[in-house]
């Protein structure tokens, strides 16, 4: 074990070997949502390019982690409150459990207003469509007032085919489970643009893609993500590329369990635990195991990445430059174990990446990698590295 003291770094410094970085190519999502899961990834050691087939050791699958609690969704005290269920029917009014709706399809098409409330019965399946508020007219809430969407009485309600939305603002989605039970990945997760969104308490499998998310000030805080074919957290999809505007800003990513993550072995290009590609981001207190490249890759300035406990993939967390502009990063207090790569990795000019503008505070974090523990490539910007434990 070797406890890093503290040293402040202004100049740009290497102080592990060069890791190589793959860039794969960009592919479109699902409706009407561009995805760009795949730019550039982390890099497999010593400078080999990977292919398809070594990039994805057979891995022992984890013992399924616990949902969270789940959340207490109270009847709508600004709006007006529809219940959904089997028993129910689309014919009914909605406004009370005895005279619930039955289907998706019927709230999608409902015109919902600020500070209303969408429950579905827990326990309950709703396998009819995707979860698409306000399809075909847009429905937003307010800051005051979010449109919710959630379960009542016991358990989850469990929409199979997922949420998917566009362009709506001030949603809050809680207390549901998304995805199937089981099957092959290719749909069911969570998938929206828009400002405001709040995801709380959801339990999401065996999906395409845990959640992707276009557009700012997003909190995704106590949800379990697992068995996903692509990245657990998609977050910022539109940014494809260096130079490109960040997704969005002033996310909280929080409490969260993702594991089991890309799963689908046709996948060509890196996949995640979370996909940074925000800026001004905190990503705290997140457990992520069982990941093939990044538990945590990141693209954009400002970023906070502290308290989180990563585990099980390549590498840690990773920098590449997308952002045309200099921040500051502060990458504290996180536990990193069984990574076959490097624990914390800032990609540079040495492996084709863009060159680095970024400043970064790397502090108290505990770090067991097979590889490099710190991989720092020169920055613009600077370096500051104190009180890590590695070994």
């Amino acid at each position: 074990m070797a406890l890093i003291a503290a040293a402040a770094i202004p100049v740009p410094i290497v102080v592990a070997p060069a890791l190589a970085a793959t860039h794969a190519p960009s592919r479109s999502g699902r409706r009407a949502v561009s995805r760009r899961a795949g730019d550039a990834s982390g890099g497999a050691p010593h400078g080999r390019r990977r292919n398809a087939r070594d990039r994805r050791p057979a891995r022992r699958r984890t013992r399924r982690p616990a949902a969270g609690a789940p959340v207490a969704i109270a009847a709508s005290a600004t709006g007006v409150t529809y219940y959904v269920s089997p028993s129910g029917s689309d014919s009914n009014s909605g406004t009370s459990p005895s005279q619930a709706w039955q289907t998706v399809a019927r709230v999608d098409r409902a015109d919902l207003h600020p500070g209303d409330t969408v429950l579905f019965q827990g326990g309950a399946t709703f396998p009819d469509q995707t979860l698409m508020p306000g399809w075909g007219s847009g429905t937003s809430g307010t800051a005051g007032a979010p449109i919710t969407f959630a379960s009542y009485g016991q358990g989850r309600a469990v929409i199979p085919l997922g949420v998917w939305f566009r362009s709506d603002s001030y949603l809050t989605f809680a207390n549901l489970a998304l995805g199937p039970s089981a099957g092959d990945m290719s749909d069911g997760g969570f998938q929206g643009t828009g400002d405001g969104i709040t995801i709380e308490g959801l339990s999401i499998q065996h999906a395409a893609l845990g959640i992707q998310s276009e557009g700012s000030n997003w909190r995704i805080v106590d949800n379990s993500i697992y068995d996903t074919g692509d990245s657990g957290m998609l977050l910022g999809g539109s940014a494809g590329s260096p130079g490109d505007p960040p997704g969005g800003t002033g996310y909280l990513v929080s409490g969260n369990t993702i594991t089991d993550t890309g799963m689908n072995p046709a996948l060509t290009y890196g996949t995640h635990g979370i996909y940074l590609k925000v800026a001004d981001a905190t990503v705290t207190d997140n457990t992520i195991t069982h990941f093939n490249n990044d538990g945590i890759s990141v693209r954009y300035r400002d970023n906070t990445i502290t308290g989180n406990h990563i585990s099980g993939g390549e590498i840690g967390l990773a920098w590449f430059q997308y952002d045309t502009r200099a921040g500051t990063s502060d990458w504290s207090d996180n536990t990193m174990t069984d990574l076959s790569a490097a624990g914390v990795f800032v990609c540079g000019t040495r492996e084709g990446c863009d060159q680095p503008l970024e400043s970064f505070r790397i502090s108290g974090n505990s770090i067991h990698a097979a590889a490099d523990l710190l991989n720092l490539q020169p920055t613009s910007g600077s370096y500051s590295v104190s009180g890590n434990l590695l070994g």
